[in-house]
């Protein structure tokens, strides 16, 4: 709502909180240096089963990441809500899972069509 009446703008929002979320970023990647026994050494990372992401898997979310980040540019280039930039960014997520996946037969379940029927509808319908 701040952002259809005009009360905060992009730029404004993203400096004011740069700071803030540095600070956020800092503190756990600190702590979890200091007390995770995997980043101390204490555990062998080889005894652990590495699991490697899927093919394409860093494109998928690149594109997600990037969508987040699209939103404010979006709202202050059209002037639209920002919940159509999510739903653009969303659109342009499930055409690109899509076309990654089109003709693999083993990789179905991971179409946006298969996840949606899935979805537990009146669970949804009870949050709205």
């Amino acid at each position: 709502m701040l952002w259809i009446n005009g009360n905060i703008s992009t730029l404004s929002t993203m400096t004011s909180v740069f700071l803030p979320s540095l600070v956020s970023l800092a503190v756990p990647v600190a702590l979890m240096g200091r007390f995770a026994p995997e980043i101390q050494g204490e555990t062998d990372p080889m005894e652990e089963d590495s699991q490697d992401l899927a093919p394409r898997g860093k494109l998928v979310f690149a594109t997600g990441v990037g969508a987040l980040l699209f939103v404010p540019v979006f709202k202050s280039v059209t002037g639209l809500p920002p919940y159509l930039g999510m739903l653009s960014g969303l659109g342009v997520l499930w055409l690109l899972t899509d076309v990654i996946h089109y003709g693999e037969e083993d990789r179905q379940s991971l179409r946006v069509p298969y996840a949606l029927s899935r979805i537990d509808t009146q669970g949804v319908l009870f949050f709205l």
